[in-house]
């Protein structure tokens, strides 16, 4: 416990007063960090993890009460193995709701992890819907499609292909229709030096001289810098002569001056799947009238499953996925946009 009180001083206090933060001033950084949410344990589950968390969590919000502990789910993300966190994680945020604010304004976050295949990561888009919104968010922590919960092999060749980052990013998509359940997502392992990596699959790769994004992380990307504060409702109406069962939407934006929309289509079969955008509403909210048309940009990464990018020990990174980029002008707000999803690709448009 004192280690935790201890962490946070270091990070948040005054070094006039606190012998932690006059280290981190000593070290160069005299300005507070602003920590505002810290992890209790790392992949612990169980009734004796359950009992430390309470007593780290009530000794740190008696000193900081406005601190955002962050609860383990454990190793394995499966409902059952999960469970005493979650069901531990839900009674505390049912008497603590509002109680420690946070820059996520949840009383309580869990973390989750996962390192399964390319096919389970796409199965999960869904996974997030029947989550209560009772106050205990996600933070989906740890995850990559490098199949090892599957039990495929972690080779060289099989790592950080485009088929696996198309499963994460269809996974995203769910994440992101259920943002306000699900607060954070982060990948990992995030670097690796080439000479000493410990997994085959990473997002960024790098040798003394030259980085490496691989195209997993092109996906990562494209979802970080195209996201609004606003998820909107997204329905995909399908026939039986042109199902749509292997795309996945999600659609974000805000208002203001500089609103927009950010809508993101993941097609991860092999074939193309022929879309008509209705968006009127979404647009109308932008402002837009027969006087004011709206601009969209369409962005689509595309590559063959078993696309990478390398690098070696010298040399700069080969096989980059290069974006595709057009731009088009809709007449007036009630415009349908005709579109052909290209296979194995996820697409990206931006209306402002």
């Amino acid at each position: 416990i004192q280690d935790y009180l201890d962490l946070i001083e270091f990070a948040n206090g005054d070094p006039e007063s606190s012998s932690w933060a006059a280290v981190r001033r000593d070290m160069g950084h005299p300005e507070p960090f602003g920590l505002d949410m810290i992890g209790v344990g790392n992949e612990n589950f169980g009734a004796d993890y359950v009992a430390k968390f309470d007593m780290i969590s009530e000794a740190i919000h008696e000193r900081y009460p406005d601190m955002l502990c962050v609860m383990s789910a454990g190793l394995f993300p499966f409902q059952p193995a999960m469970k005493r966190s979650w069901d531990h994680a839900r009674a505390l945020a049912a008497t603590d709701s509002g109680a420690h604010d946070s820059a996520t304004g949840d009383a309580i976050i869990v973390d989750e992890h996962s390192y399964h295949s390319p096919e389970w990561f796409a199965s999960q888009a869904s996974r997030f819907d029947a989550y209560p919104r009772c106050g205990a968010g996600v933070y989906f922590g740890e995850y990559s499609a490098n199949g090892y919960f599957a039990g495929q092999p972690q080779t060289e060749q099989g790592a950080n292909t485009w088929k696996s980052a198309l499963g994460e990013a269809a996974f995203l998509t769910g994440c992101e229709r259920n943002s306000d359940v699900v607060r954070m997502t982060s990948y990992a392992p995030l670097l690796a030096h080439i000479p000493a990596k410990g997994w085959a699959q990473n997002l960024i790769e790098f040798n003394p001289a030259h980085v490496n994004p691989t195209v997993n992380y092109e996906v990562e990307r494209l979802f970080s810098t195209h996201l609004g504060d606003t998820t909107y409702a997204v329905s995909i109406e399908q026939t039986a002569s042109r199902p749509a069962k292997h795309l996945y939407v999600s659609a974000t934006g805000h208002d203001g001056d500089d609103a927009c929309r950010y809508i993101k289509i993941v097609n991860i079969s092999d074939s193309p799947v022929d879309v008509t955008l209705e968006i009127a509403r979404g647009l109308a909210g932008l402002g837009a009238s027969p006087s004011r048309p709206v601009r969209l940009e369409v962005t689509t990464l595309s590559a063959n499953p078993t696309a990478k990018t390398t690098i070696g020990y010298r040399g700069e990174a080969s096989g980059a996925i290069v974006p595709e980029r057009r731009a088009y002008t809709l007449p007036s707000p009630s415009s349908l946009l005709a579109m052909k999803i290209k296979p194995y690709s996820v697409t990206l448009v931006v209306s402002r």
